[in-house]
This record gives C-alpha cells, sequence and structure tokens, in this order.
C-alpha cells in the first residue's frame, strides 16, 4: 500500500523593515547616498533599541541592500512584524545618524506580495469608447465578489497588454497585486477558480513572470554573419563541409616551366648617343624546316 506524501513544510521567513528615502528615485536612492555596507548598520540598530526600555527586547539580526537601493533590516528569531513596526522610529533615526548628511527616511513592512491573472474580461472597448479603466475594474470586481473585498490591494486591477491593441467587443485579461505574507490568500482564490464581473464568469491563475528577452548576438566572421546564425539547413550544409576529408596531394606539384633567358645586352658608353641593339637575325637563330 503506499504511503501518502506528506505536504512539505513551507519555509519560515522572518519579519522584515523596508528603509527608503521619502522622494526616492532609480537614481537617487539610499544606497546611492550611504555609501557603506549594509551589514555595519545592524549593530547601530540593536545599540539603539538596547538604549529604549520599551524596545529593549527587539532585535536586528541583518541587513541588505534590495535592487531598488532600498534597505531591508531583518528582525531577530524572537521579534515578530508587530514589535518591528512599532520600534521604526528608533530603527530609522539610528540609520539617518549613520548617514553622511541628515536625510528624511521612510519605513514600511516588508510583506510579500502576490499577483493573481484574472482572464476573459470584456474590455468594453467600441469604435467610439475606451476600454475600462483601472478604478472601473476595481469596481466591478468588488460589486461581485466578496473573496476580492478581503484583500489588500497594492495595485489596481490593470490590463496585460497596451490600449493600442485593443479591438472592439474583445476579452482580455487583468492582473491584481495584493499583499499577501505566507501565500495563502492566493491558494484559496486558485481554489474557487472564478471570480464573477462584468456580466461574465472570469477564470483566475497564478501570474506567470514572462522569461526575460535574450538578445541574439550577431558575431561577425569576415564580414559575414556566424555560422551560428544561419538557418539549420545552411548549418549542417556547412558542418558536412567541414568534416569532409580532405585529400591532399601526396608530391609536391610539377615546376612552372621559366621563360627562355634572352642573351645580355652589351655594355652601354658614356657617349649620348643611343646604343644600336644588333640585327634580330644575329641574336636568335632561325628556325630549321623540315628536311
Amino acid at each position: 500500500m503506499a504511503m501518502a506524501q506528506q505536504p512539505k513544510p513551507k519555509p519560515i521567513t522572518r519579519p522584515s523593515l523596508v528603509i527608503s528615502l521619502r522622494n526616492a528615485t532609480l537614481a537617487s536612492n539610499l544606497k546611492a547616498q550611504a555609501q557603506f555596507q549594509a551589514p555595519s548598520l545592524v549593530e547601530a540598530c540593536n545599540e539603539a533599541l538596547q538604549s529604549d526600555a520599551r524596545h529593549a527586547n527587539v532585535r536586528i539580526s541583518a541587513a541588505k541592500w534590495a535592487p531598488s537601493g532600498n534597505l531591508v533590516m531583518f528582525a531577530g528569531p524572537d521579534t515578530n512584524l508587530t514589535q518591528l513596526q512599532t520600534s521604526h522610529h528608533i530603527i530609522t533615526s539610528a540609520i539617518e545618524a549613520a548617514l553622511p548628511k541628515p536625510t528624511p527616511l521612510a519605513s514600511h513592512p516588508n510583506i510579500k506580495w502576490s499577483k493573481l491573472l484574472i482572464n476573459s474580461v470584456p474590455t468594453s472597448a467600441t469604435e467610439i469608447s475606451l476600454a475600462l479603466t483601472c478604478e472601473e475594474c476595481h469596481q466591478a470586481l468588488l460589486h461581485d465578489n466578496p473573496s476580492y473585498c478581503c484583500l489588500q490591494i497594492t495595485q489596481l486591477p490593470s490590463w496585460v497588454r497596451k490600449p493600442s491593441e485593443y479591438k472592439p467587443h474583445s476579452a482580455l485579461s487583468l492582473v491584481v497585486v495584493f499583499e499577501d505574507p505566507d501565500g495563502s490568500t492566493l491558494s484559496s482564490l486558485i481554489a474557487t477558480r472564478d471570480l464573477y464581473g462584468f456580466g461574465s464568469q472570469l477564470t483566475v491563475h497564478k501570474w506567470k513572470n514572462p522569461p526575460p528577452l535574450q538578445k541574439r548576438s550577431m558575431p561577425v566572421v569576415f564580414g559575414m554573419a556566424s555560422p551560428s546564425c544561419w538557418p539549420p539547413g545552411r548549418q549542417r550544409c556547412w558542418m558536412r563541409s567541414r568534416t569532409r576529408p580532405q585529400h591532399l596531394p601526396t608530391h609536391p606539384p610539377p615546376a612552372r616551366p621559366q621563360p627562355a633567358s634572352q642573351p645580355p645586352l652589351p655594355p652601354t658608353t658614356g657617349s649620348t648617343q643611343p646604343t644600336m641593339l644588333p640585327p634580330a637575325h644575329t641574336l636568335w637563330p632561325k628556325k630549321k624546316g623540315p628536311t
């Protein structure tokens, strides 16, 4: 009798806090302004927390820079998210003191987000009217789905294609982003399979990020494209020509006949008169005819 496989235990994630500039951009972020390693701030934050009796039980275990340039602070093993949020002002003050110049910082809990894909949504686009806006889609889903009302929406439903690609009376997909710390909310929505709105039954799926676009390299060999960029049929012909044995000659090629040498010209004299060559019949004897 086959034993039922036990579900794998979910990994336990540490609560974390995101520290950022209040008016951060891609060019101007906290990492670019701080110019030091993230782990060096852990000790400064812990010292500031220990000095406050109300937050002495809060501890920071690690810190790292996010790709966006924000600072992520991970709580200790005995610190929960609520304790970390209540002590955010002490943590941000300790980081502000370590910056080269005083800069106001903002913080928010680092909660995992999930993306839900909603298919077969009527766009309501016609020849004279545009598709529904994000706010209109959000209100329509709130009206007919109690499970959607419980979501902590972080990004309103948005169409997955450009507005220029909409056709009249077409149906496209929406993607909505919401807070989901352990992924259970997304699992429960997918288990229901359907949502309702716009007078239609909509299907839901987990959002899958499209694969990154790979730039096809075009190496150039002697002014032409490399064989790796040729069509498959041409590549096979090229490989056969490269692997075909070449029959090299075993003996050197015969020497080419050299032209007959002419008799040397007489030496020139010191006079300015041009040198007269002897008659041609004295230089080359006549050929003997058949006898």
